[in-house]
């Protein structure tokens, strides 16, 4: 879920042509989410955005807003080849 919402939110930074395949990506479990945890809420957004890499966060809260996960990641910001 990290790595899907963090890709997500680096793509909203991306101009027409663009493409940002990922660097690295890590991420750190706080607490364990069970099948009865009942809803997450999973939050990614883009810390700096520069011309070659893209510097992202994300965390997965539960309703209350207790942190159960969080991760960071960097893309590469390329040119789409035709």
């Amino acid at each position: 879920m990290l790595d899907t919402v963090m890709a997500l939110a680096a793509q909203t930074t991306l101009s027409p042509g663009e493409i940002c395949p990922s660097h690295e990506t890590t991420a750190k479990i706080v607490r364990p989410i069970f099948v009865d945890s009942g809803e997450m809420r999973v939050i990614g957004y883009a810390v700096s955005r520069g011309r070659t890499v893209i510097t992202l966060e994300g965390r997965i809260e539960d309703a209350q807003g207790r942190l159960h996960a969080h991760g960071t990641s960097t893309c590469f910001v390329m040119s789409r080849k035709p």
